[in-house]
């Protein structure tokens, strides 16, 4: 009797185990995609924005389940005054790029699901 109750206590246990990392793999996916169309969004908002409006440095975003923090960081030369580069180049296919720095964190569950995307773009 007591074999049979630890067998299913192991069995038990087993099958909560997967649960949780069933559900930590679908979180982890969700955010994957998250942060790619949130990295489009920001892409598209940087191709709109007016030259002379002050830059962007963050952006924070809150989707259901996730929170999304985006950080831009200016690359070169092409830049109107506001804007302060991180690093200036002489190259000039490096002018004008941004670096997108895409986190994202669930809100839900025990073990929040962490994710990070860096896009390096030129607009």
């Amino acid at each position: 009797m007591i074999f049979f109750s630890t067998i299913s206590a192991m069995i038990l246990s087993l099958a909560s185990d997967s649960t949780t990392l069933t559900a930590r793999v679908f979180l982890y996916y969700r955010a994957k995609l998250l942060s790619r169309s949130a990295t489009e969004i920001a892409i598209l908002m940087l191709q709109n924005r007016n030259p002379s409006d002050p830059p962007l440095e963050k952006l924070v975003m809150h989707n259901g389940n996730f929170n999304v923090t985006m950080h831009f960081f200016y690359i070169g030369k092409d830049f109107p005054a506001p804007h302060q580069p991180i690093f200036e180049s002489s190259f000039s296919d490096t002018n004008g790029t941004i670096i997108i720095d895409t986190f994202i964190e669930s809100v839900v569950g025990n073990s929040p699901v962490k994710f990070h995307h860096r896009t390096i773009q030129k607009p």
